[in-house]
């Protein structure tokens, strides 16, 4: 705004929010319906930047929750959750998808992660 020209500058800024010509009565009223349609703007600017954000925030406490985690030795009557490791036959085994009783290495259920070294027990 340049300095002690507040009347150019608000007339300005209310044509080119209310797109009224020039020369249209600079009051505090105009002023206020321009400042209350900035707002409204910023404001659903800023609402839309929140749901993105929380959506954003949602999906890394769903992606943060479903990592990998090792649980020891395969075991028949177990349950195995999506990202669960075990080891079985001198491997170490990831589940791609919940499974019960599926023999890792015999089905889709369960991705090798490292493949048995020479020295593995089995």
């Amino acid at each position: 705004m340049p300095r002690g020209n507040f009347d150019g500058f608000a007339e300005e800024l209310l044509r080119t929010v209310t797109g009224k010509s020039a020369g249209h009565p600079v009051t505090w009223r105009n002023v206020a319906r321009v400042v209350e349609a900035v707002f409204g703007s910023v404001s659903q600017a800023l609402q839309q930047r929140d749901d993105k954000i929380k959506a954003l925030e949602t999906r890394l406490a769903e992606v943060e929750k479903g990592g990998v985690k090792y649980v020891g030795t395969w075991q028949r009557a177990a349950d195995y959750k999506r990202g669960c490791l075990v080891t079985h036959g001198g491997s170490m085994w990831c589940a791609i998808r919940d499974n019960r009783d599926t023999t890792p290495g015999t089905s889709d259920a369960w991705q090798l992660a490292v493949k048995a070294g020479r020295d593995a027990a089995r």
